[in-house]
């Protein structure tokens, strides 16, 4: 464990917001690295925010490096499927587009996921995802 993962674990809270589209909105910008506490603090708010229903989700995050392998498989998880209804990511370099490719390789969650670099087309690709679920 690195001295900086505390600070990273009790500074860092991203922005989760229900929008009007009934998207849960994920803003990542000011993380370099996404930990498992980082994403079980996530998965709370969209369950505080949706408790009855599955639910789109964007997570948008311009600086993102790392994403640690929990917070990978946690992210995978049945728990997490069963709130998620579709997940696209709006990434800003080629180093996060690999890091969601490699993701997507190995943590495949069971929920559609797609990766976007411009975020109206990945508003309209989950809002799709959203008009054909049953």
């Amino acid at each position: 464990m690195h001295p900086q993962d505390d600070l990273i674990k009790s500074t860092f809270v991203p922005s989760v917001v229900l929008d009007a589209d009934g998207i849960i909105c994920i803003d990542f910008t000011d993380c370099t690295r996404i930990t498992l506490s980082i994403v079980e603090s996530v998965y709370a708010q969209h369950r505080r925010l949706c408790p009855d229903r599955r639910s789109p989700v964007m997570m948008v995050g311009r600086w993102v490096g790392r994403v640690d392998h929990p917070a990978q498989r946690f992210a995978a998880s049945p728990e997490v499927a069963a709130q998620t209804l579709a997940m696209a990511f709006v990434v800003s370099s080629f180093l996060q587009r690999h890091l969601a490719r490699m993701f997507l390789m190995y943590q495949r969650p069971p929920f559609a996921v797609q990766v976007f670099t411009d975020g109206v087309a990945a508003r309209r690709w989950l809002l799709s995802q959203h008009a054909i679920s049953p």
